[in-house]
């Protein structure tokens, strides 16, 4: 339940932020290792939200 709740936050929560990063990105290069640091923590997000759904 936990572990559902903490991924449906992360998914959502990084989900905006890596659609603004990726808007940002495509002027800004600079931000490109900030989006995949974020990419990774949102691909996170989905598999504690599907581990949770499981449980």
């Amino acid at each position: 339940m936990i572990k559902n709740i903490l991924g449906f936050i992360l998914l959502f929560g990084t989900g905006v932020l890596f659609l603004g990063q990726t808007i940002a990105s495509l002027e800004n290069q600079m931000l490109l290792s900030l989006t995949i640091l974020t990419t990774i923590i949102f691909l996170l997000g989905v598999y504690f939200h599907i581990k949770g759904l499981q449980n």
